[in-house]
């Protein structure tokens, strides 16, 4: 089990980033992650990620901005890791 916790404000909080920032942060999640998302739905400027091991949470060693990235027929949330070169990554499947 993994669990993504943010620092600071309540998940309510999330924002849009400004223009120019959101399209340079487009542009780096196409570089770094993949060359189809077309736009970001929400991001935090930092999260820790906690994995649940032996009856106890314990983080990953992954923190880092948020995002959480459109594809053209589904989500993808990303942690762009400030710790190592390996970000998180996981496909998200919209409700139905």
């Amino acid at each position: 089990m993994t669990r993504v916790r943010r620092a600071g404000k309540a998940p309510n909080q999330l924002q849009r980033a400004s223009v120019p920032r959101r399209t340079a942060n487009i542009r780096l999640l196409q570089r770094q992650c993949s060359s189809d998302i077309s736009d970001i739905e929400v991001s935090a400027t930092h999260v820790v990620l906690y994995e649940y091991k032996e009856d106890s949470w314990h983080k990953s060693g992954i923190e880092g901005s948020l995002f959480v990235a459109k594809h053209p027929h589904n989500f993808e949330l990303i942690v762009i890791n400030r710790s190592t070169p390996d970000n998180f990554q996981m496909m998200l499947s919209p409700k139905t």
